[in-house]
């Protein structure tokens, strides 16, 4: 029958620990781990010994474990159900034996390292991933957040997207070949962390600052001469509720001009990812600085007549906000209905009867369900329908 040990290897436990890893190695023929995991206990390996490098290829790791149907050792880095390979062998292998002999996991090393309060830690990951869980963390303004880098999204490119966004309230905690003879320590400003290089193997600790304020009411920048061209707040709201963001939406906010639902919506739901399409040119400085101004981004701007868009490559929304159409609603209907992902929902503003009877003419004709038909005047400001539907 097919099982697993787990052991967490570092050079501090094979120190520590080496004279019962040395006596668990003689009961083992096959052992897997990586190339590091091996160079430190290949001296202790029997001799008859078979070992399985965890590199590229996993299909056919998964594929060469499964043959085996014995009991396999297999060494990993801190914990294993931390980012971990045993996570991994639970997915592949439910009915397998799996028992674990774990160390401390990188960012809890870091964390005790400086004496820092777990309690409150968040731990993302960005290594072969999105930023968004980083960003989402970020946007929560998380008092200690705990990050696995990888070779391009390390410690220098972390400090310098967080500058860029504006959110400067946090210590940097790097952490480099942690528990071995070259480990390297260092608590950075981000400035200091963005000018600096650092080494393949490293981990980093976010900790909020005195510098934190909570996210400020600043108010949103406008266009030249155009102050009343944003969705008041109130009606930004009842959008927002319509659209019912939820993690790992992809919203799309069609004619976002100041960048104001967008804004809303990443506030609600910061684990979601926003693309702002407008065709004014001053719209493309105007809509990121609104996020950076609001401790909400990073969003993605698209400058340009959305109805001439070539979509490939862009992910799918399954969340739109229809703020803006100038003239050609059906067009711009047509081309969303072919983009959506299945059980999305669609809003839009509208102040003219004829947008509306267009829009509620092409969710019938769609066979869409109406989730809202509110008229709604705010102070001296036109009358808006507020129109959404459910796919």
């Amino acid at each position: 029958m097919l099982s697993f040990l787990l052991i967490g290897i570092t050079e501090r436990r094979k120190v520590q620990d080496g004279d019962l890893l040395r006596s668990l190695l003689q009961k083992y023929r096959y052992f897997v781990g990586g190339k590091r995991h091996y160079e430190m206990v290949q001296p202790w390996l029997p001799s008859h010994h078979e070992w399985i490098f965890i590199q590229g290829d996993m299909l056919a790791l998964r594929n060469k474990l499964s043959a085996l149907q014995q009991k396999v050792l297999c060494f990993v880095s801190g914990d294993p159900y931390f980012y971990g390979f045993g996570n991994t062998l639970k997915k592949w292998f439910p009915t397998a034996e799996v028992e674990s002999y774990p160390w401390f996991s990188s960012i809890q090393t870091l964390a005790h390292r400086f004496g820092l309060n777990q309690n409150d830690l968040q731990t993302v990951s960005v290594h072969g991933r999105s930023w968004q869980l980083l960003d989402a963390a970020l946007v929560k303004q998380i008092p200690l957040i705990g990050v696995l880098t990888d070779e391009k999204k390390n410690p220098t490119t972390i400090a310098q997207r967080m500058l860029h966004w504006g959110i400067n309230f946090y210590d940097m905690y790097v952490g480099e070949n942690l528990d071995s003879s070259k480990e390297c320590l260092q608590r950075l400003t981000l400035e200091e962390a963005a000018g600096k290089s650092f080494g393949p193997l490293n981990c980093v600790l976010l900790k909020r600052n005195t510098a934190f304020v909570q996210r400020p009411r600043v108010d949103l920048k406008t266009l030249e001469g155009r102050p009343n061209m944003m969705t008041k707040l109130p009606i930004r709201l009842l959008n927002i509720h319509f659209l019912a963001p939820e993690p790992g939406d992809v919203f799309w906010d069609v004619g976002a001009c100041t960048g104001s639902i967008g804004i809303e919506f990443k506030k609600k739901e910061a684990q979601s990812e926003v693309w702002a399409f407008e065709i004014r040119e001053k719209c493309r400085e105007l809509i990121p600085e609104n996020f950076k101004n609001q401790l909400t981004g990073p969003v993605e701007t698209v400058i340009g007549d959305v109805l001439e868009h070539k979509f490939a490559g862009f992910p799918l929304p399954n969340k739109v906000f229809i703020g803006g159409h100038g003239g050609r609603l059906e067009e711009l209907l047509n081309i969303i209905a072919g983009m959506l992902q299945p059980q999305s929902r669609v809003v839009m503003n509208t102040i003219k009867a004829e947008s509306r009877e267009i829009f509620l003419d092409f969710v019938q004709r769609k066979g869409w369900k109406l989730l809202a038909d509110e008229r709604l005047k705010y102070n001296e400001h036109n009358e808006i329908s507020v129109l959404g539907v459910s796919t």
